[in-house]
């Protein structure tokens, strides 16, 4: 079973605050101010990209087309979201496979 666990901006101290379900006990307070504010709490997907790092919905990646509307081998930037059940890649609609040949760039 993946690790549930989000991620929320903290737009005081400009920096990503993280939570697991362990810590929301722990730091109610923080989560609070963070719902209060109408901050958007982004998922954990459960996966890495290429260099190691965590995948967030919200995040922004980089990666090589197979086959994309008659694109082969080209670069394509996409956004993670979470669609009918999956996460999938914004504008292509695609679920996230080969996510160890993306590569996390941002957050939009």
């Amino acid at each position: 079973m993946r690790e549930l666990k989000w991620r929320m901006w903290d737009k005081e101290n400009n920096k990503w605050d993280y939570f697991t379900l362990e810590s929301t006990t722990i730091y109610a307070n923080e989560l609070h101010k963070h719902l209060l504010n109408g901050d958007e709490p982004y998922l954990y997907i459960g996966l890495h990209d290429k260099n190691g790092k965590e995948i967030y919905e919200g995040n922004k990646f980089i990666f090589i087309a197979g086959y994309y509307k008659a694109k082969r081998n080209q670069q394509l930037t996409d956004t993670v979201v979470f669609r009918n059940g999956a996460f999938v890649g914004d504008k292509t609609q695609g679920v996230l496979t080969g996510y160890d040949q993306l590569e996390i760039i941002g957050t939009y």
